[in-house]
């Protein structure tokens, strides 16, 4: 996997999980825009959220969250 949070430079591995594969990158809050590279060849999923880059293809888009937001959001007492 790749995206802008290391500015569309450093490939993040991937490991593959039972039907599906997994990666960690730690990030602050934000959107952050990546794609995935298969065979060298980079690609989206089409399963997931998407925009359009300025070069006109696409994108995924992923929205971290403030881990405090989350739990203030779904906390109960």
């Amino acid at each position: 996997m790749i995206g802008e949070w290391s500015g569309w430079k450093n490939k993040e591995p991937m490991i593959k999980m039972d039907d599906y594969f997994v990666c960690q990158v730690s990030l602050n809050p934000g959107s952050y825009q990546h794609k995935f590279v298969v065979d060298g060849e980079w690609r989206h999923d089409e399963n997931e959220p998407v925009i359009v880059n300025e070069f006109g293809s696409h994108n995924n888009v992923k929205l971290v969250i403030p881990k405090r937001a989350y739990l203030d959001e779904y906390h109960t007492c």
